[in-house]
């Protein structure tokens, strides 16, 4: 039998510091596509916990100004269930992608 340690994160959402892949989180296609196929870095959690606000890297020009939360640029606001997958490490989201790339 396996026991759960009192310090181990049994729930299943992403903390800050986590990176995440988005789904079907924005009405518009092209930033649909954009966030679909990117990695963003949790950055800040609401009172909740279950919806966070994540910042990207390396945005378009043309798709820029959707990515704003007051102050902080390049940031969206992105809810449990907007999430595809998450990970503590940044290269098992990047195989993510890559398959899903070449349909593997």
């Amino acid at each position: 039998m396996k026991y759960l340690k009192t310090f181990e994160n049994i729930e299943n959402v992403p903390q800050v510091g986590d990176w995440i892949i988005a789904k079907d989180a924005f009405d518009i296609d092209i930033v649909n596509d954009y966030l679909n196929n990117n990695i963003g870095l949790v950055y800040k959690k609401t009172y909740s916990n279950n919806d966070q606000y994540v910042k990207y890297f390396n945005i378009p020009t043309e798709i820029k100004h959707y990515f704003k939360d007051g102050d902080n640029n390049d940031t969206m606001f992105i809810s449990k269930k907007e999430i595809f997958a998450f990970s503590s490490n940044k290269k098992e989201l990047e195989s993510i992608l890559a398959a899903k790339k070449y349909n593997l």
